[in-house]
């Protein structure tokens, strides 16, 4: 039976779901797809407890959820076996239901994996109380690594300008959100964990009480959704330090520079060498609206694409 959450975010291409799939190769313990309407539900309907008007709101709205959907659960039916009378009820039948259809039991850790969750941290302790404990963890990237990543997907920013903004804004707002937390929380830096998982692992479960296992240094806890394999390709297997910087190989020195002029400050604050090339003047503003404009429309496409890839599956 759940009786504990253990939250890991960050900005998105960051490694959440890698982090949850070696953590979860221990006893007790289920990592599920990730979870964005738990905290849409939270926004629209608030925790409840709910009236049946409202119950009924919530189960249709999940029932039409695509996200909602990669858990292979039939809320409809569950919902009525099951009181579901608030968010904490949904969220308890939920994970126990995906817990008993991917492990054989209700286990009592639930790990999610949602790259949003540092930022509605303040929701999910509203959401937690008198109902499961919570604990969290930040794993932040270089973010030059995460332009390389998520230019590649077919959703997300697609310049090193605008990919540049985004992953500063994620990064700020998660450490203000953390630093405003009194839940137990620990930070952990992407590069660290490719280099020495075992380190990484063995310091996660001391801080949070988790069984360490030999197995979790090779991964493969979760079971990857068949919508999401093509960007976790690399879920379910071993670290390799290699990826660490991707990177400085695969980037331009134009697209590192520009990253660098409009993120550069927070990469140093954040412990990160700026390249050798750096040319470390702010990107021209005009430049920036123009680079703003275009990724938009980019945005749009993809969109279109990813929309149409949704149908399929």
């Amino acid at each position: 039976m759940l009786r504990s959450a253990l939250l890991i975010g960050g900005c998105e291409r960051s490694g959440t779901t890698m982090l949850a799939d070696f953590i979860s190769k221990t006893e007790d313990v289920v990592v599920t797809p990730e979870s964005h309407f738990f905290i849409n539900i939270y926004e629209q309907y608030g925790i409840g407890p709910w009236d049946f008007n409202t119950k009924k709101d919530v189960v249709a709205y999940l029932s039409n959820d695509f996200r909602f959907s990669l858990w292979g659960i039939d809320i409809v039916k569950l919902a009525e076996q099951k009181p579901v009378n608030s968010l904490q009820d949904i969220i308890t039948v939920c994970v126990n239901e995906y817990s008993v259809k991917t492990v054989g039991k209700e286990c009592s850790l639930w790990l999610d994996h949602t790259p949003h969750n540092i930022r509605k941290l303040s929701y999910w302790e509203n959401i937690a109380t008198g109902n499961f404990e919570l604990a969290a963890i930040h794993i932040v990237r270089d973010g030059r690594g995460v332009y390389n990543s998520v230019r590649k997907l077919d959703w997300g920013p697609n310049l090193a300008s605008t990919t540049a903004l985004w992953w500063e804004n994620n990064v700020l707002l998660s450490a203000m959100s953390l630093s405003r937390s009194s839940v137990k929380t620990m930070e952990i830096r992407y590069e660290d964990f490719l280099i020495n998982p075992e380190h990484v692992l063995k310091s996660v479960c001391e801080k949070f009480s988790i069984c360490y296992t030999k197995e979790m240094i090779f991964g493969g806890g979760f079971k990857k959704p068949s919508y999401t394999l093509h960007q976790h390709e690399l879920v379910g297997k071993k670290a390799s330090s290699e990826r660490s910087y991707n990177w400085k190989s695969e980037l331009s020195k134009d697209q590192v520079d520009v990253f660098e002029r409009c993120a550069g400050d927070v990469l140093i604050a954040l412990g990160y060498k700026l390249s050798k090339y750096s040319k470390r003047r702010r990107y021209n503003p005009i430049f920036l609206s123009a680079d703003l404009f275009w990724d938009a429309i980019l945005r749009k496409v993809k969109w279109s694409y990813n929309l149409r890839r949704r149908k399929r599956s």
